[in-house]
């Protein structure tokens, strides 16, 4: 069974600093009506303020109900399950009621309940009048809907046959379109299958899963001696939400959620996640978390990470170029782990190379055996640099990767012709050297190439 007194607020009786007393008279007052009452199961008596108005109710609820005046009102809700209701639960009732009303006098207005024995039975709400349409804080015209949030890594969404996945990797990707302005792509985890991947840009996304996403957050304690306490709450980012203070230099913000009765100790997570979702800095569905668990579960998305990478990278035929240090004698064993071998240059040692992914983890395997200078460039990057931007347009970040891809191009496994691997060689260097106006100045550009 559920207790409610519900105030309006909305009159004269509660203008200024008359709001924290005149609630504290209606409380004792009610703390009187409901004294020695045994049974609360049909309780309901009216509420008026100190000018006889009509303001509110106080009555008994099967089940928790939010009630159906208009704001701004004051909500005290109890549940009245636990042991200190047994006997007569009008009397505890009423205590709660008068130690409420203490707190409404000192300008209290957001606090927890909690019976004789310590037990968190509920809470005090004061809900302020809706602002006008058009002024709205929250975007939404008045909407409790939550704000739509950005993705972080570790979040879960569920996308629309049910299904939860988990954002294991945000990678920066170019060349999308033929543009390049790099854009987040989100490496997906299915949370039930975690050999499962998938691969979207921010529009794909929101079209797939909207705008809700399930969060983690971390409980860090970063003081607890001589009667000081302090700790925060991060989310997936590092980035600090909210700081729980006590016995701090007396501060007059200090947040102590344990003394207003949110928190039944300062360990007590579960309450205070219930805290964070009624002031907004949570969702109903985010999860607060130890910080040993949840840098346990930053553990576990940093391998579905790597994981989701690499199958990223093999969907997109992402291949490395460039020159591993190698005697010439050991082309034959390069070539058996997958490196795609192509000219010697007998002067440094080095053979220009191409290697898929397995055959990059092959040869990482093998330490530092085969000194290499790998440069990542994809079948799409390759498309770009050759069908869509001339040298001079390119991305600096864009240059050595393409500059490593035409030394091995130059052996002719690529397909260019060999004047077109020298002028395109000549612009890359010259890109390299100067600011890209002395290319275009010098009157170059790249030729159209045939692949």
């Amino acid at each position: 069974m559920n207790v409610h007194l519900y105030i309006h607020t909305g009159n004269a009786a509660f203008e200024g600093d008359d709001l924290g007393h005149e609630l504290a008279r209606i409380f004792r007052e009610q703390a009187g009506k409901v004294d020695g009452v045994s049974d609360l199961a049909d309780f309901n008596v009216s509420v008026r303020d100190v000018n006889g108005n009509s303001v509110g109710t106080f009555y008994s609820a099967g089940e928790d109900r939010a009630p159906d005046g208009d704001k701004p009102y004051l909500l005290a809700s109890l549940e009245v399950f636990t042991a200190a209701f047994e006997d007569t639960p009008g009397d505890e009732v009423a205590r709660i009621l008068r130690e409420a009303a203490g707190k409404l006098e000192e300008g209290n207005f957001d606090f927890g309940l909690r019976d004789y024995n310590g037990n968190r039975v509920g809470a005090v709400l004061l809900e302020a009048e809706e602002p006008a349409a058009g002024n709205d804080n929250n975007g939404g015209g008045g909407s409790d809907e939550p704000e739509p949030r950005d993705p972080l890594i570790g979040d879960e969404l569920q996308a629309g046959n049910g299904q939860w996945w988990t954002v294991g990797r945000v990678e920066m990707v170019s060349n999308r379109n033929g543009t390049t302005r790099p854009e987040p792509l989100y490496l997906l985890v299915n949370n039930d299958e975690e050999s499962v991947f998938d691969f979207k840009y921010a529009n794909e996304l929101k079209a797939a899963f909207g705008d809700e996403n399930r969060r983690k957050f971390g409980y860090y304690v970063n003081l607890d001696e001589r009667g000081q306490f302090n700790a925060d709450v991060r989310d997936e980012t590092g980035n600090s939400i909210f700081v729980v203070s006590i016995g701090q230099s007396g501060e007059e913000d200090e947040s102590n959620p344990v003394e207003d009765g949110f928190m039944s100790h300062t360990e007590d997570i579960e309450g205070l996640a219930e805290y964070l979702a009624d002031l907004g800095v949570m969702r109903a569905d985010d999860e607060l978390l130890t910080m040993r668990d949840f840098e346990k579960y930053q553990d576990r998305v940093t391998d579905l990470g790597i994981a989701a990478k690499e199958a990223y990278e093999r969907s997109q035929q992402v291949y490395w170029y460039g020159r591993i240090t190698a005697q010439e004698s050991e082309r034959a064993f390069l070539e058996s782990i997958g490196v795609d071998v192509a000219g010697y240059a007998a002067g440094n040692s080095t053979f220009a190379v191409k290697l898929t992914p397995e055959a990059k983890v092959a040869l990482e395997g093998l330490g530092t055996s085969f000194p290499a200078d790998l440069l990542k460039f994809t079948d799409q990057d390759r498309f770009v640099a050759t069908k869509e931007l001339p040298v001079e347009d390119m991305p600096d970040e864009m240059l050595k990767p393409y500059q490593a891809f035409l030394h091995f191009a130059a052996s002719g496994k690529a397909d260019l012709s060999e004047d077109t691997v020298k002028c395109e060689l000549a612009l890359v260097q010259a890109r390299l050297t100067h600011p890209t106006e002395a290319t275009r100045d010098a009157g170059h550009s790249s030729p159209a190439l045939d692949l």
